[in-house]
């Protein structure tokens, strides 16, 4: 994060400023008042946690500009302590209703945006090439889901690689942003609703931004699953008679 870009800032200048901008676009929404934000880094716990739900605004952008890169990209580990502390509060609520079935409209939606660079992933053991959440974790009902995520929270990923020499040529088309296919966070995006976006110039990041504020909204991600063989196929005889059937039974319905 702290490779100079053609720019002339660092991404992690860039990553700050993302921060920044999404907040200004998102205040448009009448919704966002309702908003609550929380500022994590890939650090090991409890010191990842530099701004949490109840600091105020100018703590949350002041903790945003005093930011640093380094360390480890250690993000499975991070991404999974995001997610216990939006789910250690969802067993004394009920929110998750367990045994009692899918309730679609008592939701507590969140949206982890997750800002890195391309980089390989890098743990204490060497390079990671997949994306792997530790499931050891103390919260409360974590033993009754199969996933560390609930329905009703998603991830964005933004993967700056932003040159360090001015692009000649914009990589994408039509306006359209690539999600970030190469990187381990695009599998963990589209499992949970979410998307990539493999950024290379501003152009592109400012379109990400506004693309990511209108996906910021409230719902949840179901995945069907077929149960059973399929109905044996019916043949045209078979419907011939059934219409014929039906035609007899209303000419001789009484009046």
């Amino acid at each position: 994060m702290n490779q100079r870009t053609y720019l002339g800032t660092s991404l992690i200048d860039i990553a700050k400023a993302s921060v920044e901008t999404f907040m200004k676009i998102r205040s448009r929404d009448m919704n966002s008042r309702w908003d609550r934000y929380m500022l994590l880094t890939f650090e090991d716990p409890p010191a990842n946690i530099k701004a949490g739900w109840k600091e105020s605004h100018a703590t949350f952008i002041t903790e945003l500009k005093n930011l640093k890169a380094g360390g480890l990209t250690s993000m499975g580990p991070s991404l999974k302590h995001g997610f216990d502390l939006l789910n250690v509060n969802r067993m004394q609520s009920g929110i998750d209703t367990y045994g009692q079935g899918r309730c679609p409209y008592y939701l507590e939606p969140a949206v982890i945006i997750t800002i890195t660079d391309g980089g390989k992933l890098t743990t204490n053991r060497g390079v990671q090439y997949e994306l792997n959440l530790p499931m050891n974790t103390v919260v409360p009902g974590s033993e009754l889901t199969n996933e560390p995520f609930r329905w009703d929270q998603r991830i964005f990923g933004l993967v700056l690689k932003l040159p360090g020499n001015f692009p000649v040529e914009a990589p994408y088309v039509n306006q359209f942003i690539p999600s970030a296919d190469n990187h381990p966070l695009d599998a963990m995006c589209e499992v949970t609703g979410g998307r990539s976006y493999a950024i290379y110039t501003q152009k592109m990041l400012h379109a990400s931004l506004e693309s990511l504020v209108q996906k910021v909204q409230t719902g949840v991600v179901i995945n069907f699953e077929k149960i059973g063989p399929d109905p044996a196929p019916m043949t045209e005889g078979k419907i011939e008679n059934d219409n014929e059937t039906k035609e007899n039974q209303d000419i001789n319905r009484p009046i």
